[in-house]
């Protein structure tokens, strides 16, 4: 009950700070496409309110690897039926990402990029796109937060449970790392404004003119 009621409050505070965030952008007037570009660079010209501060402190890093057995699996066509199980898939990062989070993490960076609250991580085959930018393996996720709870969140995550599973038995890359002091730079809070929906009046407006 005390983990619901956690979950609860986390969902919660997510909330009011995408209205938070919501409020600042209309008041701001920008429309923050530019926020990709602004990670570990001068962000001087936005608007605080908008802006992720920079993060200092211990954590853990974890690092996902595609197997080098692979090689071995390839026949004489040089293909292999099963190369899906000696790569790193999208569903891992996303879990490592989840249970870090569960974890307590105060935040997040996807190799050189802060995992903002509307980030996607996209894969293609063996690479991972986040952001708009591509990466190859290995993949390192970063969190800053309580090591031995971040630790022990992996570890009672059932994904990261079958994941241990691929590392025994197809040579998956896993690993976990204690972090003694991770620099988180500052960063845009959005990668783009929020956009809503508007009523279409033009077709009842030209109803009323032909009536008239």
């Amino acid at each position: 009950m005390d983990e619901v009621n956690q979950l609860q409050q986390d969902v919660s505070d997510l909330t009011e700070q995408v209205a938070n965030l919501t409020d600042a952008l209309k008041a701001d007037g920008t429309d923050g496409t530019d926020s990709t570009q602004n990670q570990g660079k001068d962000s001087s010209n936005v608007d605080s309110s908008l802006m992720l501060p920079a993060l200092s402190g211990s954590g853990v890093t974890v690092t996902l690897d595609d197997s080098p057995l692979w090689e071995n699996a390839v026949n004489n066509n040089g293909t292999t039926a099963n190369i899906n199980d000696y790569v790193i898939h999208q569903q891992d990062v996303e879990s490592v990402v989840n249970a870090l989070w569960a974890g307590g993490a105060d935040a997040l960076m996807i190799m050189d990029q802060r995992v903002l609250f509307n980030s996607a991580v996209i894969c293609s085959g063996n690479v991972l796109s986040l952001h708009g930018k591509k990466y190859s393996p290995p993949f390192t996720i970063s969190a800053i937060g309580d090591p031995q709870r971040l630790r022990a969140a992996l570890n009672d995550s059932e994904a990261i449970t079958i994941l241990k599973q691929y590392v025994t038995a197809f040579g998956i890359g896993y690993k976990v790392e204690n972090a003694e002091d991770l620099q988180f730079p500052a960063t845009a809070a959005l990668l783009q404004q929020l956009k809503y929906a508007t009523v279409d009046t033009s077709k009842t407006t030209d109803e009323e003119q032909t009536q008239q």
